[in-house]
């Protein structure tokens, strides 16, 4: 037993220093300076400027450490931060890797490998992706591990409520992933009045946090006009300060928040195509999980699990609300995709008969055709390293194709 115990203790020290090393390595080509994020210089815009605002809330975490929110202070806060993530990110596939039986080691190293090499999958942990998706994606991780903890799965709550006052967007790109994690959790403890109780408190809490940052711009913000907004942001930070960023990310502008509803604004015809491009070549990672959830329904001996399943099936149209007020369409393709494996790799820690059989009929398949494996693997690591964020992905593919004819 402490023979085996130490075995497994080797593999994850081994399997999280690889993680972290390749995670690392890809890090270096986008080591870009966070003070040049888009979204950087509305830091400086805080609760003590703007009242009970919407997405102000890791400026006024920074307001804490920092009186100026210049390049350097911004720098210091979250580089930090986004290494930690990293660390902490190796740490748990190392942990899912090495916990697996024999049997489904050969399979959770391939998906393990997939999240790692695909597109859009490992976006929200590097630097290309904008500010607020990465820490989303930070908050919605430590999320998910909390559930599991006796002691501070109750902390959850105010998760859900950190991430809503992070980005609104959160509703639907990561909120779904929780509602479907509480949904299993319900029945893996048997409906029990605790865990009922538990699901209720935080459904609760989703609706109502989506309701207030929703509605937040109209009854809580200070009634502040966008000229006296870039005058404070400017005032405290030396980045320039974008007019457009303010106004899309606080005012209550709705003929600019929903330019997309009719469908033929410039801008959404601009970003739907490369978006429908790329979505094509990164479709198989849908089909798999699709394959994944069907399985899970077909083995489901109640309404229920099948009702879950189904869920699952259809994640991929959650972020759907989100193409109304988006025209940055990877954006969300990138959290949909994260949270498909996120609800993998958390079935699999859970031991789901499902996920597990299906763990277990991949080994044998990669045994089979290991060359078809690298081949999957390499399509989805090059289709990745041309990606600066969709559009660069979806020419490079038209161009390689048009020249091939």
């Amino acid at each position: 037993m402490i023979i085996k115990k130490n075995s497994k203790m080797q593999q994850f020290i081994k399997y999280q220093l690889l993680i972290l090393i390749f995670l690392i390595i890809r890090s270096f080509p986008q080591m870009l300076n966070i003070a040049e994020d888009a979204y950087a210089s509305l830091l400086s815009l805080n609760y003590s400027s703007l009242g009970l605002a919407p997405r102000v809330v890791w400026g006024s975490l920074m307001g804490i450490f920092f009186e100026y929110f210049g390049a350097k202070q911004i720098s210091l806060f979250f580089t930090p931060i986004f290494f930690i993530f990293l660390i902490f990110s190796s740490f748990l596939i190392a942990k899912i890797i090495s916990m697996a039986e024999e049997e489904h080691r050969l399979g959770i190293i391939f998906i393990a490998a997939l999240f790692l090499a695909g597109p859009y999958a490992i976006a929200p942990l590097e630097a290309s992706l904008f500010l607020p998706d990465r820490l989303l994606a930070l908050i919605s991780v430590v999320g998910l591990v909390l559930i599991l903890s006796k002691r501070l799965r109750w902390f959850l709550p105010l998760i859900i409520v950190f991430a809503m006052a992070t980005h609104q967007m959160f509703a639907f790109t990561y909120m779904p992933l929780f509602a479907v994690v509480l949904l299993y959790e319900l029945s893996k403890h048997s409906f029990k009045k605790k865990e009922f109780f538990f699901f209720l408190t935080n459904v609760t809490i989703m609706i109502l946090s989506t309701l207030f940052f929703y509605f937040a711009y109209f009854i809580f913000m200070k009634d502040l006009s966008f000229e006296d907004m870039v005058k404070i942001s400017a005032a405290n930070t030396d980045l320039k300060v974008r007019g457009d960023m303010i106004l899309g990310y606080f005012l209550p502008d709705t003929d600019y928040m929903f330019f997309a509803f009719a469908f033929v604004a410039p801008e959404f015809k601009a970003s739907l195509i490369p978006y429908l491009k790329t979505f094509i070549f990164t479709l198989p990672l849908d089909l798999f999980f699709a394959l994944v959830w069907s399985k899970m329904y077909k083995c489901s001996s109640t309404k229920y699990m099948k009702f879950f399943s189904l869920m699952l099936f259809f994640f991929p149209l959650y972020i759907l609300p989100l193409f109304l007020v988006s025209s940055e369409f990877y954006r969300l393709r990138a959290a949909s995709v994260l949270s498909q494996f996120m609800i993998f790799f958390y079935l699999f820690y859970r031991q789901d008969e499902s996920v597990l059989e299906c763990i277990e009929k991949l080994g044998l398949l990669l045994q089979k055709y290991k060359t078809l494996a690298l081949f999957i693997l390499a399509y989805f690591a090059f289709s990745f390293a041309t990606l600066r964020f969709s559009y660069p992905w979806s020419d490079f593919f038209a161009d390689f194709i048009v020249s091939s004819r």
